[in-house]
C-alpha cells in the first residue's frame, strides 16, 4: 500500500507563480487527509544529507537544476513512500484509489520510431509498446526494490556523465524518463508490482497545458 503523502518540490514556496500555487491549492484540496510534504531548494539539499547521505555527493555535483529534481524525487519517494507530484501537476480526481498499488508510474508519451531509435537501443524490447514511462507524477511504497533499481541506474549513468556538455537528452538519459523506462522495460519480469497506468479514458490530472495523464487500472 502507498502511504497517503503528497511530495512536491520549488526553489521556493514564495516563489510560486499563479498558475502553480492552484495546482498545489487543488491538490490540498482532493486530498484533506493525506500528508503534505513541501521541499524548497535548501530543504531538498538537507533532505539528501540527513536522510539519504550516501546520495548527498552525487546530488551536490549535479550541474542543471532539472537533473536535482529529478534525483531528489526519487529519493525523497524510496524514503519517505507516497505519491510525487510536479509542482505544475493539475489534479482531477483524489489519489486514493492508487493507493492499493505498491508501486504505481505514469506513461509520458508513446514515442515515434525516430525518437526510439534515438533514445533506446534495440534490444530493450519497446519496440511492441514504445511507451515512455514518466517521473512527472508517480507513487510508491518505501524502500521498494524499483526505486533503489532506478538509483542504482542513475548513478551507473552518472559515471559517464560530461557535466561540461550536459544538453536536454543527456538530462532524460541520466536522471528522467528514458532512464525509468529503460530500468522497467529491461528487467520488467521482476516488477510485478509495478503498475504502470495505461488507459486515457479516465484521467486523474495533466500536466499544466499538455496531454500527460494519470489513469486507473480498472479502465484498462
Amino acid at each position: 500500500m502507498i502511504p497517503k503523502r503528497l511530495i512536491c518540490t520549488h526553489k521556493s514556496e514564495y516563489a510560486l507563480e499563479p498558475k502553480l500555487r492552484f495546482c498545489l491549492e487543488r491538490m490540498k484540496e482532493l486530498h484533506p487527509t493525506w500528508e503534505w510534504c513541501f521541499f524548497s531548494d535548501e530543504d531538498c539539499e538537507a533532505f539528501v544529507a540527513e536522510e539519504m547521505p550516501q546520495y548527498a555527493e552525487l546530488y551536490r555535483w549535479y550541474p542543471r537544476p532539472v537533473l536535482k529534481a529529478d534525483c531528489f524525487r526519487l529519493l525523497a519517494v524510496m524514503r519517505l513512500g507516497g505519491f510525487y507530484l510536479d509542482t505544475d501537476f493539475l489534479v482531477e480526481a483524489p489519489l486514493d484509489p492508487l493507493c492499493e498499488h505498491e508501486v504505481v508510474f505514469p506513461w509520458e508519451w508513446t514515442l515515434g520510431w525516430d525518437d526510439f531509435e534515438m533514445r533506446f537501443p534495440p534490444w530493450l524490447g519497446l519496440k511492441a509498446e514504445r511507451r515512455a514511462v514518466g517521473n512527472y507524477a508517480f507513487g510508491a511504497e518505501a524502500g521498494h526494490p524499483f526505486l533503489q533499481a532506478l538509483l542504482d541506474e542513475m548513478v551507473v549513468r552518472t559515471e559517464n556523465f560530461e557535466a561540461e556538455n550536459c544538453v536536454d537528452l543527456d538530462v532524460l538519459h541520466a536522471t528522467g524518463p528514458d532512464l525509468v523506462t529503460s530500468v522497467y522495460y529491461e528487467r520488467r519480469e521482476e516488477w510485478s508490482t509495478v503498475h504502470l497506468l495505461g488507459s486515457r479514458t479516465m484521467g486523474l490530472g495533466a500536466l499544466w497545458g499538455t496531454p500527460h495523464q494519470w489513469q486507473l487500472a480498472a479502465v484498462g
